[in-house]
């Protein structure tokens, strides 16, 4: 579900960029972060919703697994480097 929300909201955000009615325009990044988050949670749903697994037995293979926990693991960094260099309150 959560994917096929970031695509909706990508496109609306396309398609308001491409007429000219976006009331601000987007950074591109914005775009180039979330349309593979949005990707891989629509795949994963899909392979969720019909019981489709790999050879493997599982919905990744091994490697995807690997990426997938080195991504949480530099988000897990990249917020602790973050409230480390904040100023205290």
């Amino acid at each position: 579900m959560f994917g096929v929300l970031i695509a909706l909201g990508l496109i609306d955000e396309l398609v308001a960029a491409l007429s000219g009615t976006a009331d601000k325009p987007r950074d591109p990044a914005l775009f180039l972060v979330l349309a593979p988050i949005g990707a891989f949670c629509l795949e994963m749903g899909a392979r969720l919703v019909l019981a489709r697994r790999n050879r493997h037995g599982s919905l990744m293979s091994p490697m995807s697994w690997r990426v997938l926990g080195s991504v949480f693991a530099a988000f897990c960094f990249g917020i602790a480097h973050h409230l480390e260099r904040r100023e205290p309150r």
